[in-house]
């Protein structure tokens, strides 16, 4: 039998014992001897013995209300009232959004009930019998008993008129008074001030009070969401609960609002934070916001001797064998590791408190919605302000201590920086937990075939420290691995991200030291973006290795003429809410010395374990014993209209796999929803194959992580997946299932991969000047060692793979599902779903955006002239846009969008993105239509200059010149390449990679090349397309020099200081005469130039501009200089697929608007001129806006709340002078609004 369980029937076994004993005592004075009672109240003179007795009986009665009321909480029948462990706690204050509201027990409520309860059983304890045998014969009437309750006791004033009436004599005796010593009052004072400090302050320091008030204790507890108090004076117990509101699992942050005003009672005893009607039905005066309540005079006291110290409990040993405390010393504790974002899931932090030697503990609000703080040798819980982290953008938000509990992490590589110091805990078996962890998934575009271990590490990081997401350790220290996953194929998280083991004992070992006194926040409505589906962040990432396969070829490495490419692969990261243990093992480890069980600490132990609150006993227990597997079916009510699933069997190996196959093949880009039933409450996970021997596949949710019986996912596919033909080519296949028959034989594909590459390996080895064998080799190695380990599983494996390549070729793919109970049972064998999607298609539908961002109708600041928008569409598109209504070959501005097939994001179940920058009206009204199917297009230019000579700036088997005079170019390799050819007209060979219908055209002149011919050369291009080039007609000049004594002056020929200039432009004759000298040609035009004698030709040193100058030197007897007018022709070279689909339109445009708001005004704010110590900072905004406020000169900003159509901030014990803030507003469109607040205080 649990403790717990002994506690509480010895509890309840003393509650009886006592009820009998004090029904035998009131018995008992009715019951004893008359005799003996007549004599104690024997009437002699007087009628005094009469009033001692009733007074005895109404105080006796009065014990057991005044106890009870107490107990109660100020009432002896609550109505309003929560348990805990057991007993009724009243509730003193109620819970409305976002504040809490007085319930005003009055003084004058418990004197009547304790009045009533008393007088009803002094009834039954006065018996008038013992007096009638004294010979009297007695009158009476109605009791009517009154209470007045002061700080120290409460006094009875009672009527009960009674006559006795004996030998002609007449006795009256009417009124009575007594008085019961009790604390009642004064705890009473202590309890209401707890509730205005917790309604105006959000807290109570109880051990502060205590530590001045040895006689008290008061102990609090926070059973979530709501606190209980339980106050002992001096033995007398008054305990009483204040409501609180779940708010676990929500991100969004609106400030606590106590902006209601303030009652006093008639007794004076003022009520923080009350309704105005409330106030007036209990006989009050109202006070309206703001207000305040002084806390009540209560005697301090101190020990009577000196206060004892504590040897504190140590969580490691759990014995009193931590350091020693001191009475009044308060102190930190924590279930695991915690700040720096790490605590573990299902972890709490509690303060500890030492008072004359007792150690006590209190929690702080669970799901560390609250957080334990200390400095020096005081400690508190406060809230934990986590909430605004991921807006920050820099360190100095991010860290700023006034405002927020956050850590800049500037070492993380995934999208946030800004982290919560506390993880916020979450209700992660709850599917509304899946919004906040989602918002840790991220897409990451990486350069090479992987992304860095590091952003690997670092995104899982990312996941855990947002709240209890993503794979982490729960407070019994297990590691789970299933709320996260990583596409990236290359690594997967380091184990160090996960910490050592052992660190859920050593919550002891730390310390927060956040600032005991940081509880301000400011506001945050934390719009997450759209969820992003699970699924199609898998799809998107998959597809863009294809993407990225199908774009690149071997070439695009060795092109000497440009960078190599950079491989860009997308990976997603997938963040999902934790998912707790299998099992029920550890569920009795939720009841821990000084740490009770709550619902967050159960369910972090296991999957199994079921929590349950009765009379606010918690117990955590596991749940029926179950060794079943759930049963799995498809839900075809689910299944679009027209679609069906058939029951279908799948061989693999010797194994047979129960499924599903959809039916007709899916439509391309259309939105599909799939859902399975299990027969009990499941959560359910697929995999792309089955379980695999050997090997620890990664899975993903089918749907979000609770348990339930039905689970549904909603995706778009792009068409069917298909391999590259380059990527076959570069094995040597032709078609995908080739690789099948590879497959057969790996360990001979391996060993003879030199064979078969050999032409690639080749190229590499030319090009670079290393040997890739000597890379591959080591690698070819450990997998053949692989291989021959798992030679029994080798049949299975491709048994598998000829299902899984043949289904991809068929543009299909299978989804394995597993489904797990909460006792752990899974299915023991997956079930299979299986679709094709519809290659042959016939697309007759033009493309639908599925939304806008920012979404259509948006507001958008009124300052902004211009914003960025997106679309979102249901297939690739290509999408134009204008101000006014026209059809889309006319609209004048085109969107820049992502075309390719695999270009897929997340959002709307998948789609494809347009963006395009919008100039901003107030009104802006813009126009969008798009076309569908588009074009796959190439373009390549190549530059050919006429020249005397053939050549290539850079010669290689790329790019070179044959002997008979036929250019050949790679199309990868024409960036930054040219040509001089001096032949007209001239063959020339382009290279593609794929097989494309190409043109190309030069000046005015357009060509097909025709078909291109499938040439096997890899390394340069496959398809080679040939055609012929022809430079235009050009003009050729030329002049012979003759050897004279003296240049003769002729027509365009000018001598300057023996330099003779020669202008052929303006020559006409064959022949010039001159002497040996320097000389200059000139000529109008580009030209090149040389000359020829006896000893050979050499080229002439020409400058090319709108004149050609050339210059040589005549020292010979004859010389012919011919010059050929330059030319070049820019080849553009573009290719389009083959096949190319009809492109459907939108008839109707997309009428996408804008709106600029109106500017944020600050139509009113003060005081303004005089205002007292304790005063209102207010401002009135000209529509909804949050606003705060700042001191002049000050660098931290605090929070303003709404009220009554203003935003407020209370200002209390100003001093004596002027003062000056700023308020400053902003409202959910970005505009801002400033207000200088000036005042003055006037001396009292």
């Amino acid at each position: 039998m649990r403790k717990s369980q002994i506690s509480l029937f010895i509890i309840l076994g003393l509650a009886l014992l006592l009820i009998a004993g004090l029904i035998a005592f009131m018995a008992g004075i009715g019951q004893k001897s008359r005799q003996e009672l007549a004599k104690a109240y024997a009437i002699k003179d007087s009628l005094k013995p009469v009033q001692d007795y009733v007074e005895s009986c109404i105080k006796q009665s009065a014990q057991e209300p005044i106890r009870r009321i107490g107990l109660f909480g100020g009432t002896l029948e609550p109505s309003f009232y929560m348990y805990y462990l057991g007993d009724k706690f009243n509730y003193l204050a109620y819970r409305e959004p976002n504040t809490g509201i007085n319930s005003i027990l009055t003084r004058q409520n418990m004197e009547r009930e304790i009045a009533l309860e008393t007088q009803r059983m002094a009834e039954r304890c006065i018996d008038l019998g013992i007096f009638t045998g004294q010979g009297f014969n007695i009158e009476k009437g109605p009791l009517d008993v009154n209470a007045s309750i002061s700080m120290d006791k409460v006094s009875f004033y009672a009527n009960f008129p009674l006559t006795f009436i004996k030998d002609n004599h007449t006795l009256k005796i009417e009124n009575y008074h007594t008085e019961v010593y009790t604390p009642l009052g004064e705890a009473f004072e202590v309890a209401i001030d707890i509730v205005n400090s917790e309604l105006s302050k959000g807290y109570f320091d109880q051990v502060a009070f205590a530590s001045k008030h040895m006689n008290y204790v008061i102990q609090k507890h926070r059973p979530y969401p709501h606190i209980v108090y339980i106050i002992n004076h001096t033995g007398y117990v008054f305990r009483f609960a204040i409501e609180g509101e779940e708010t676990v699992n929500q991100p969004e942050f609106v400030p606590y609002t106590p902006n209601l005003g303030c009652c006093i009672s008639a007794d004076k005893v003022c009520y923080s934070n009350t309704l105005k009607d409330a106030c007036e039905m209990k006989g009050g005066s109202y006070l309206s916001f703001p207000c305040s309540c002084s806390a009540p005079i209560v005697q301090e006291q101190n020990c009577k001797t000196a206060c004892r110290s504590c040897k504190s409990y140590s969580q490691e040993t759990r014995a009193y064998t931590g350091p020693k405390k001191e009475s009044g010393e308060s102190w930190c504790s924590y279930d695991s590791i915690t700040g720096d974002g790490y605590d573990y899931v299902g972890s709490r932090h509690y303060v500890h408190y030492c008072l004359d030697g007792t150690e006590y503990v209190e929690e702080c609000r669970d799901y560390r919605e609250e957080i334990c703080v200390q400095e020096g040798k005081k400690a508190v819980c406060r809230p934990n302000r986590w909430q605004d982290c991921s807006a920050c953008l820099d360190r100095d938000c991010c860290e700023n201590t006034e405002l927020r509990d956050c850590i800049w992490k500037d070492w993380l590589s995934a999208k946030g920086k800004c982290l919560p110091q506390v993880p916020p805990g979450l209700k992660f078996w709850d599917s509304s937990a899946a919004n906040v962890c989602a918002s840790g998934s991220e897409l990451k575009t990486c350069d090479g075939w992987s992304c860095p271990a590091v952003w690997v590490d670092d995104a899982a990081m990312y996941c855990y420290m947002r709240g209890d997401c993503g794979a982490y350790r729960n407070i019994n220290d297990q590691i789970t691995y299933a709320g996260y996953f990583n596409t990236d194929f290359g690594s997967l998280p380091r184990d160090y991200i996960y910490h050592k083991d052992g660190l859920h004992k050593k919550g002891d070992d730390y310390v927060l030291k956040l600032g005991i006194d940081n509880r301000k926040q400011a506001p945050h409505i934390n719009r997450f973006n759209e969820a992003q589906n699970t699924m199609v962040m898998m799809i998107s990432s998959a597809y863009s290795y294809l993407n990225e396969i199908s774009t690149l070829s071997i070439s695009d490495f060795l092109n000497p003429f440009k960078p190599k490419p950079k491989i860009r692969v997308m990976s997603a990261s997938i963040c999902s809410p934790w998912v707790a243990p299998l099992g029920s093992k550890d569920c009795q480890k939720c009841s821990d010395y000084m740490k009770p069980c709550t619902e967050y600490r159960c369910m972090s132990l296991g999957q199994a374990c079921v929590f349950e609150n009765i009379n606010g006993f918690p117990t955590c227990k596991a749940a029926p014993d179950d060794k079943i597997a759930p049963k799995i079916s498809i839900s075809e009510d689910f299944l679009p209209a027209k679609y069906k699933a058939l029951d279908k069997t799948l061989r693999i190996g010797s194994k047979t796999y129960k499924g599903y196959e959809i039916t007709p093949p899916l439509k391309p880009h259309k939105a599909f929803s799939i859902a399975v039933q299990t027969d009990e409450d499941t959560t359910c996970r697929l995999t792309y194959t089955p379980r695999i021997k050997y090997f620890s596949l990664p899975s993903f949710g089918f749907g979000d992580s609770s348990f339930s019986k039905r689970h549904s996912i909603m995706l778009r596919v792009p068409e069917g997946a298909e391999a590259p033909q380059k990527m076959l080519s570069a094995m040597n296949m032709t078609k995908v299932t080739d690789i099948i028959d590879v497959l057969e034989r790996p360990k001979e594909m391996m060993q003879n991969y030199k064979t078969r590459f050999a032409g690639p390996l080749a190229a590499y080895r030319f090009v670079t000047g290393r040997d890739l064998t000597e890379v591959i080799d080591p690698i070819i190695k450990n997998v053949i060692e692989i291989v021959d380990k798992l030679t029994n599983e080798l049949p299975f494996y491709r048994d598998l793979s000829r299902v899984l390549i043949e289904k991809f070729n068929e543009g299909g793919i299978y989804l394995f599902v597993t489904c797990i109970d909460r006792s752990g049972n899974a299915n023991e064998q997956e079930m299979f779903i299986t679709f094709t999607i519809d290659k042959n298609n016939n697309d007759t539908e033009p493309p639908i955006v599925l939304g806008f961002n920012p979404a259509n109708g948006n507001r958008f600041a009124n300052s902004l002239e211009s914003m960025q928008i997106s679309a979102f569409l249901d297939e690739p598109s290509n999408c134009r846009y204008s101000y006014s209504d026209k059809p889309y070959q006319d609209m004048e501005n085109e969107m820049q969008c992502q075309r390719g097939r695999y270009d897929l994001t997340p959002h709307y179940g998948g789609s494809y993105e347009c963006r395009t920058v919008l100039d901003l009206l107030d009104i802006t009204k813009t126009y969008i239509k798009c076309s569908d199917n588009p074009q796959k297009t190439e373009n390549y230019q190549l530059m050919i200059e006429r020249g005397r000579n053939s050549e290539v700036n850079k010669a290689s088997q790329y790019f070179n010149i044959t002997e008979s005079g036929q250019l050949i170019a790679s199309a990868s390799m024409l960036y930054g390449a040219k040509a001089r050819m001096n032949q007209s007209p001239f063959q020339f060979q382009i290279n593609m990679e794929d097989s494309m219908n190409c043109t190309y055209s030069y000046g005015n002149i357009t060509k097909y090349f025709g078909v291109c011919p499938s040439e096997n050369s890899l390394e340069i291009g496959q398809f080679a397309c040939k055609g012929s080039l022809e430079f235009p007609s050009a003009d050729d000049k030329s002049i012979e020099l003759m050897q004279a004594s003296e240049t003769l002056p002729q027509e365009g020929i000018d001598v300057n200081d023996d330099n003779v200039t020669i202008n052929l432009s303006q020559y006409l004759l064959p022949s010039v005469w001159i002497k040996n000298s320097p000389y200059s040609i000139a000529i109008n035009g580009s030209y090149s130039c040389v000359a020829f004698n006896g000893s050979g030709i050499r080229n002439l040193s020409c400058k090319v501009g709108d004149e050609t100058i050339c210059t040589g030197e005549f020292i010979v007897e004859y010389e012919a200089i011919s010059c050929l007018e330059n030319a070049a022709l820019a080849v553009n070279i573009t290719c389009r697929e083959f096949n190319a689909r009809k492109r459907n339109v939108n008839d109707e445009s997309y009428v996408y608007i804008l709106h600029r708001s109106e500017p944020l005004i600050i139509t009113d704010y003060g005081p303004r001129d005089e205002a007292a110590s304790d005063t209102a900072i207010y401002a009135v905004t000209s529509y909804n806006a949050t606003c705060e406020y700042y001191r002049e000169l000050a660098l931290t900003r605090t929070p303003m709340t709404y009220a009554n159509g203003r935003h407020e901030a209370r200002l209390l014990g100003l001093a004596a002078g002027m003062h000056r803030f700023t308020v400053q507003c902003k409202d959910e469109f970005g505009n801002t609004a400033t207000q200088e607040v000036a005042f003055q205080v006037l001396k009292t």
